[in-house]
């Protein structure tokens, strides 16, 4: 079963990612290089194909348990998951 909400209601998702991804992912996705020099580390951007190859059940593993530096995103209840993962979807570049 996907977890990805259809394309016309982003607008949950789109609030969750903002609120709670966007320090680190920045609002394109492309990552904040001030966070990836402190943490030493990378990020990944988030339209990239290795993380848009990804599944929505990979992808909501990794915001629930997180992922090398990036620790689990607290307070996200069912329904923010599949929101946020259809509006980092709508990341992809053409």
């Amino acid at each position: 079963m996907a977890l990805a909400q259809p394309p016309e209601d982003l607008g949950p998702g789109r609030a969750v990612f903002m609120s709670k991804c966007k320090v680190c992912h920045g609002s394109t996705g492309e990552g904040n290089p001030a966070v990836a020099r402190a943490l030493k580390t990378t990020q990944p951007v988030l339209y990239a194909e290795t993380v848009q190859g990804k599944s929505d059940a990979d992808l909501k593993k990794i915001i629930a348990m997180g992922s090398g530096k990036m620790k689990p995103v607290a307070g996200m209840g069912d329904s923010d998951f599949g929101s946020v993962i259809a509006f980092v979807r709508t990341l992809k570049q053409p």
